[in-house]
């Protein structure tokens, strides 16, 4: 799953990309945030829960704080499957 917004400022783009690059193989949840002008050079923090219902409610909150800082969905992709949170999240959230 990955989800890529992005807004234009002082001449930049500048992005902010989550993405469930999962490093956790057998217990918790986990999702990784990049932001900056370059996602090849970007910041990135790793976020770890011990249940996917608080996954889910981070997910949703960085996606609305996005759209509040004024950035727009550029990219979205997911695999379909019964573990998909991003279906619902994108069309609740990110409209």
């Amino acid at each position: 799953m990955t989800v890529t917004f992005y807004k234009e400022a002082n001449n930049k783009t500048y992005y902010y990309s989550i993405h469930d690059q999962q490093q956790q193989l057998f217990e918790g949840y986990e999702f990784t945030a990049a932001w900056g002008a370059d996602l090849n050079k970007s910041r990135v923090k790793q976020y770890h829960f011990r249940t996917r219902r608080a996954m889910v409610e981070k997910f949703r909150y960085l996606m609305n704080k996005r759209k509040e800082d004024g950035y727009r969905l550029l990219y979205t992709f997911s695999r379909e499957s019964k573990n998909d949170i991003l279906t619902s999240i994108i069309t609740e959230a990110a409209g």
